[in-house]
């Protein structure tokens, strides 16, 4: 990895999240000393790596000797996933957003030299519309937790203003792989089941991210010069929708993808009834992201190609 030494710590908190863990066994298995952080002994997914327990981040957490000797801090930790409701903005923030500022302070007592931000594209806004998300675009948040990631990315680079240690934010989308929790999960399992699917007219171009080839961005952003104080939105290669995913998936499992052309409105008529049309809308419009400034400034290109990527995610798949 160029620009870090290969024997510098590497904290990467959420550890024992999917992504969190994925990502610093990547960066392990390339040879980095990696300390996988995570609240406490209960989090631990494995016995073969050095793990550090820093507590609660929205509390009194023990951040100084989690990152103690660390060159770069690679931040996964938080709330995702969120239900709107009472309370969730005030949580969101507590954990999201003054979490992430007391990690960014204790990093910046410990010397570290570079702390990575795991944010999201929906910073960008819910929907890409008629162009592709660039890294420059206004940011328009239409959730909690989008909301709670953008003031976390400006608290970072508050904090860091007028420091030596250097700040990267990574936007990803949605993130599928092996065992993903959420939305890819459910949707292997509708293919699985062989029923009909009334998806087939969810055409609108989406940009996915598989689990390794975040890993990869991740290690080139944590090492790499060139991406310093700059903001990453990290997508695979090939742009689909949903029903083009729904179709890999299927094809993966050897069966029929069995898409029903069933228009949106109808659908979202239906959801709205059950406090879901959100959801629906996520499937239908458009979340395409242009990722040309990670490829052009660290000469990345993920190595996962979306159809093998999509393959590898299914077989392994429960």
């Amino acid at each position: 990895m160029s620009g870090r030494e290969q024997n510098a710590t590497v904290l990467v908190t959420g550890a024992s999240g999917y992504l969190g863990h994925a990502t610093a066994s990547a960066l392990a298995a390339a040879g980095r000393h990696v300390r996988f952080g995570a609240r406490g002994p209960a989090q631990v997914r494995d016995s073969c790596h050095e793990w550090a327990f820093y507590g609660d981040l929205s509390g009194e957490a023990d951040l100084e000797a989690s990152l103690s000797g660390c060159d770069t801090v690679i931040h996964f930790a938080g709330l995702a996933h969120m239900p709107e409701g009472p309370g969730a903005e005030e949580r969101a923030r507590r954990v999201n957003v003054e979490g992430t500022a007391r990690l960014v302070e204790a990093a910046l007592r410990s010397r570290a030299k570079r702390f990575v931000f795991v944010s999201s594209a929906h910073v960008n806004g819910p929907s890409s519309g008629a162009h592709p998300f660039r890294e420059d675009d206004p940011p328009k948040p239409d959730n909690v937790y989008a909301r709670s990631k953008l003031e976390a990315e400006l608290r970072l680079k508050a904090i860091t203003g007028g420091s030596a240690m250097e700040w990267v934010i990574v936007r990803p989308p949605m993130v599928y792989g092996p065992a993903a929790p959420g939305n890819f999960q459910r949707l292997v399992k509708l293919v699985r089941m062989g029923l009909p699917i009334p998806l087939g007219a969810a055409e609108a171009a989406k940009s996915f991210l598989y689990v390794g080839n975040l890993a990869s961005a991740m290690e080139a952003v944590a090492g790499h010069p060139g991406a310093a104080y700059k903001t990453f939105l990290v997508s695979d290669c090939d742009v689909t929708s949903t029903a083009g995913l729904l179709r890999l998936i299927a094809e993966a499992l050897g069966k029929k993808s069995r898409l029903v052309n069933v228009p949106q409105a109808p659908l979202a008529f239906a959801a709205r009834l059950a406090g879901r049309e959100k959801d629906v809308r996520r499937l239908f419009d458009p979340l395409e992201i242009n990722s040309d400034l990670i490829r052009t400034t660290l000469n990345w290109t993920p190595p996962i190609a979306l159809a093998e990527a999509v393959r590898r995610s299914v077989l392994r798949s429960p």
